[in-house]
């Protein structure tokens, strides 16, 4: 789910139907089979919470400079 916008809407939704507010500080998140991304722990630190992401393999995109785009990206609509 290397996608960033599809990725961050799924993270959203999840956080509403465990009805959690928007802040997330101080909680932990636990994602079971994130497969391509580890995008879920970028959202997580974003809200405040820590992360743990466990899948039964090494699925995960493991190539810094996809996430430093996706990070760039973020960052660059908060300015």
């Amino acid at each position: 789910m290397m996608e960033q916008d599809y990725a961050h809407g799924v993270f959203r939704n999840h956080v509403a139907w465990a009805g959690l507010s928007e802040s997330l500080d101080g909680k932990t998140i636990l994602e079971l089979g994130p497969g391509d991304s580890v995008m879920t722990a970028f959202f997580a630190y974003e809200l405040g919470a820590k992360s743990i992401l466990v899948d039964s393999g090494d699925y995960a995109e493991t190539n810094p400079e996809a996430y430093y785009q996706v990070t760039k990206k973020e960052l660059t609509k908060k300015k």
